[in-house]
């Protein structure tokens, strides 16, 4: 995808999350933030969290090694991340979505759960619902209209604890037309998803925001809404997704969902995407959590 690789080559940034466990000590997040080398070029200034607004890039290095970041911030804090699996062939399997809030400062908490678990090898966060603690900075960037981060995350495992860096970008996912016309309704065709292969499965969107998909692989059934985020910027939306009628397979995403989606619109209109970052209510007892995109078939 065009636009991810820009981002990415211009990437930039940090974004701290620390996830303790109960109550675990170890050093704490602005420490290790303070410690984090600086970015190479740019200048580094204090941003409100409503300049940080948008669709985030980037990558995330663990001692596993590097995987692929992309994620969602709303103007009032709300924030999704999904950190890509390794296997390029099935880049679902072993995957996990961040589920937090920020304030003001860039201070928050949230949990991490895992991806893929219906399909692939069973990651270490796959039913597992982590605690995290955010600390988060915002800064410049020589690329016009976006926003960087910068931080590290401390994570604790059934293993142990493991510091994670985050790197990435931010931006508002509307290119390089702001006039042009963001309604989502109309086909798409779902990518990155578990329950899709080859992009068999067409999501319709009508211009109430209701949404449905059927998928011939997994059996899956999807009925939902979106809705325009209220004070938020007109391409990030609210979505509630119920999921049904999965093969044995894939029934572990049977279920409710709720999360966020944003519309990405190419610098140069060359397409449109939405991507989805969705999970089941907090306090399931066994949480999964769904990320997948989808780009612009037609009317």
């Amino acid at each position: 995808m065009g636009l991810l690789a820009l981002m990415r080559i211009v990437a930039c940034i940090a974004f701290t999350v620390a996830l303790n466990g109960c109550g675990g000590g170890g050093p704490s997040p602005a420490s290790e933030v303070a410690s984090y080398p600086l970015p190479r070029f740019g200048v580094w200034l204090p941003y409100a969290l409503s300049d940080g607004v948008g669709f985030f890039s980037g990558t995330v290095r663990m001692p596993a090694g590097e995987f692929t970041a992309y994620g969602v911030i709303t103007s009032d804090g709300l924030v999704r991340v999904d950190v890509v699996g390794s296997d390029p062939a099935n880049p679902v399997a072993e995957s996990q979505q961040f589920i937090g809030a920020l304030d003001a400062s860039g201070v928050g908490s949230g949990v991490v759960v895992g991806e893929g678990c219906a399909s692939g090898p069973l990651g270490r966060f796959c039913g597992v619902a982590a605690p995290a603690q955010i600390n988060g900075l915002l800064s410049s960037t020589s690329l016009r209209g976006s926003i960087a981060l910068r931080g590290v995350v401390q994570v604790t495992t059934s293993g142990g604890e493991e510091i994670w860096s985050l790197d990435g970008l931010l931006q508002s996912g509307v290119g390089g037309n702001s006039d042009k016309d963001v309604s989502t309704d109309g086909l798409w065709k779902v990518f990155l998803a578990e329950f899709a292969q080859d992009k068999d499965v067409i999501m319709s969107i009508d211009a109430a925001g209701r949404l449905f998909f059927q998928s011939p692989s997994a059996g899956c059934t999807g009925n939902g809404t979106l809705a325009t985020r209220v004070g938020g910027q007109i391409n990030i939306y609210d979505v509630s997704l119920v999921i049904g009628s999965c093969d044995s397979v894939y029934a572990s995403l049977n279920g409710s969902f709720e999360g966020l989606a944003m519309q990405i619109l190419d610098y140069w209109d060359d397409y449109d995407t939405l991507n989805l970052w969705l999970s089941q209510p907090s306090g399931d007892p066994s949480p999964v959590a769904l990320t997948f995109s989808a780009e612009f078939s037609s009317q």
